[in-house]
């Protein structure tokens, strides 16, 4: 079995490797292509186009409004109006 010191070196040699590899320069990335925010943007600004911008709020709204109707425990409708915000 190695003993301390041996160990320690080996632990000291694989930092400073580690170290020496993020130091080394990396070969640049290439940019990524722009997305295409909105594809058809439908004429002036209505509740709906507000609404179904953010698809994770209107997933939050879906579900607030489904386990509402269905009398669901309020602890989870606080929570989804809590992740809403």
């Amino acid at each position: 079995m190695p003993d301390y010191q041996t160990m320690k070196q080996e632990a000291i040699g694989r930092a400073l490797e580690m170290q020496r590899r993020a130091r080394k320069p990396q070969p640049a990335a290439p940019a990524p292509e722009p997305e295409n925010p909105e594809p058809h943007k439908p004429e002036g600004s209505g509740c709906f186009e507000l609404l179904f911008r953010d698809e994770e709020k209107t997933l939050l709204l879906l579900l607030l409004l489904i386990f509402s109707e269905e009398s669901a425990d309020p602890a989870l409708i606080f929570a989804l109006l809590y992740l809403f915000l």
